[in-house]
């Protein structure tokens, strides 16, 4: 709230420095020692221990004397719990290819290469953070928490349901929420022989079911809403089903 409507999606994930409290130079200085040529590869996996050990076994075979003087490259033990590790050194091929200064050839390692891309922009970020134009002019000066919460009024009711608003004036962002409940009794309840509600145990059981599987089913879409700052949520109630979604409008 100290920020504003100006840094709200921003802060917290970008810097907000100024030549006098960031030390660009050695900033750059750091990143230019940030080459194929200077860095540590760590694999922690079962597949990355069995293809380290075929080859200590190829280099073993091939000259197992050299092998056995290197106390730095090869199968190594950590000193405190006594676990195996496996260090080696990067192939120079690899690191003339990082460096562009030689071709890919092996046919498969292309075509993993020709899979790496960057994501695509980000279609939930806001492009307009101006607040409300219904807001008094007062109301966007900055955060009003001491301001009395204001009831949501009423401003549609017929037979399809009730719809109410409230205008938040009192944090100052460009923020909305949005909730519906939309009432269905099989949710949690079932009719007994009498054609009475009674709560159900299986319905409760079955729409969790359905529940997991739609929240599994957007989780892909909703990603990137997700690092824009929006959140959507749908739950089972005794009443219904409520969906709601809210973030940077």
């Amino acid at each position: 709230l100290q920020y504003g409507s100006e840094k709200c999606i921003s802060i917290g994930s970008s810097l907000d420095e100024t030549k006098e409290t960031l030390p660009l130079e050695l900033l750059k200085d750091f990143a230019s020692r940030l080459t194929p040529s200077n860095f540590f590869i760590e694999r922690c996996s079962q597949v990355a221990w069995d293809e380290a050990m075929e080859r200590e076994n190829k280099l073993l075979e091939a000259n197992s004397d050299a092998r056995a003087d290197d106390d730095i490259f090869g199968v190594q033990k950590e000193k405190w719990y006594g676990v195996e590790y496996h260090l080696d050194s990067v192939d120079d091929g690899d690191v003339a290819i990082w460096e562009g200064n030689a071709a890919v050839e092996d046919e498969e390692v292309q075509q993993m290469l020709s899979k790496l891309d960057l994501p695509a922009p980000n279609i939930y970020i806001p492009e307009n953070m101006e607040l409300c134009d219904e807001l008094p002019e007062e109301a966007k000066q900055g955060p009003r928490i001491e301001k009395p919460i204001d009831a949501p009024k009423l401003v549609i009711q017929n037979d399809h349901g009730r719809l109410w608003h409230r205008l938040d004036d009192r944090y100052a962002l460009p923020k909305a929420s949005l909730s519906l409940l939309l009432k269905c009794r099989p949710t949690e309840h079932s009719l007994n022989e009498d054609g009475v509600w009674q709560f159900d145990p299986d319905a409760v059981n079955t729409m969790n079911l359905l529940m997991q599987c739609f929240y599994d089913a957007k989780a892909q879409d909703t990603y990137d809403a997700d690092l824009a700052g929006l959140a959507w949520d749908v739950r089972s109630t005794t009443q219904g089903i409520v969906v709601s979604c809210g973030g940077y409008s």
